[in-house]
């Protein structure tokens, strides 16, 4: 079967060969990039975990903006970032924080999408490809018939067989790209989960600082009132 299908791939005239090229190029690119996917979602899990994990131990503001400045190159620590930034301006106004929270995750997940678009439209036009090598095979397997003049199975089954070649390679190109992409999209919706759940633990570890910093405020003007009403007294 082996050699059967190498000697009607070596039949292929230029078109049909450039088009089985141009299929095998979609293949291998959407692989790699699926690999390359996998593995940075991958990472970008465990640093979720990390992050969250550390911010545990956050107890105060300046304790908090080192922090966020140490995940700065991943995922989880940009949004901390912007969130953190929004809440020192926005202390308040929470109705608020939830939109920009929306809207920092759209932007984080657009950019987590980015190329797997990619397997998308391979998955699309992979077929279309092939069927055009097959269309393109099968008008020259007719021509060498009219030119032949002879209408043999013997004549016929090869060039049909080579020109169908085309339209299985698309297929195989199209069906894992459709697999490979919905694996990924599946991946980025698991992160929207995980962004989501941060913004949560970030909103209430930030005004838990605000909260506890408010009230060392108010202890110490409490104790420097204390303090000058003992003196005021002394004096009189």
């Amino acid at each position: 079967m082996e050699l059967h299908l190498i000697a009607l791939i070596s039949q292929l005239d230029g078109i049909t060969t450039v088009v089985l090229f141009i299929l095998c190029a979609l293949s291998m690119i959407g692989w790699a990039l699926f690999l390359y996917k996998t593995v940075l979602f991958f990472l970008e899990n465990r640093q979720f975990v990390n992050l969250k994990r550390d911010l545990k131990l956050v107890t105060t503001d300046a304790q908090l903006s080192i922090f966020a400045q140490n995940y700065t190159s991943t995922v989880a620590g940009n949004f901390l970032t912007k969130i953190i930034s929004y809440v020192k301006i926005h202390n308040d106004q929470q109705n608020s924080l939830y939109e920009y929270n929306e809207y920092v995750i759209d932007q984080l997940l657009a950019e987590q999408e980015s190329y797997i678009s990619f397997l998308t439209m391979s998955a699309a036009i992979a077929p279309l490809i092939g069927l055009f090598g097959t269309v393109w095979g099968l008008v020259n397997s007719f021509m060498s018939i009219g030119i032949q003049q002879s209408a043999g199975i013997a004549t016929v089954a090869p060039g049909i067989a080579a020109a169908l070649i085309t339209t299985l390679a698309g297929l195989c190109v199209a069906i894992p790209a459709v697999a490979l992409s919905s694996c990924l999209y599946a991946q980025v919706r698991g992160i929207e989960k995980k962004l989501q759940n941060l913004s949560e633990v970030i909103t209430m570890q930030k005004y838990s600082i605000l909260k506890l910093s408010h009230k060392k405020e108010v202890q110490c003007a409490s104790v420097h009132a204390e303090g000058e009403e003992s003196q005021t007294s002394m004096s009189h």
